[in-house]
């Protein structure tokens, strides 16, 4: 029995490192693209491991925040994606930049959702990033003290 926990531990905590990186990697390779829809993917997996993680924490806290991170993704990559097709209808580019082509209402809503995507403070992705936040931060506690 104490060498299946043995063997959890070292799993769980392969999986949290491997996830972080990939978290890390994922969040510095979306500054160098222009394209939104591949935006919007990778905006997709880094919330995915940000979820993974939460929930490897095996804490409320971590669990709370994988809740909170699946459902403001989804409202907010729903909305994105919508938006995004429109941008490429009205504009016929999937750029970013071709956004100041949009008329104004629906540059704002883009905008909006953009920055409920980025995890701007007052949206709920913000929230479960904290919370997110709060559960890594226990797990290195707990490995390392």
């Amino acid at each position: 029995m104490m060498f299946i926990l043995f063997i959890l531990s070292f799993l769980t905590t392969f999986l949290l490192t491997f996830t972080l990186l990939g978290v890390l990697i994922i969040t510095c390779s979306c500054f160098r693209y222009f394209d939104l829809k591949k935006i919007i993917a990778f905006s997709s997996i880094l919330h995915l491991n940000l979820v993974l993680v939460s929930c490897l924490s095996f804490n409320s806290c971590g669990l709370l925040s994988g809740i909170f991170i699946s459902l403001s993704h989804s409202f907010s990559s729903i909305a994105l994606f919508l938006l995004a097709g429109l941008l490429i209808n009205k504009t016929y580019s999937r750029y970013i930049d071709s956004i100041f082509m949009l008329d104004l209402i629906l540059r704002a809503i883009l905008v909006l959702f953009l920055l409920a995507n980025l995890n701007v403070p007052g949206s709920i992705n913000f929230i479960g990033e904290i919370l997110s936040l709060i559960s890594i931060i226990s797990i290195a506690l707990y490995y390392y003290y």
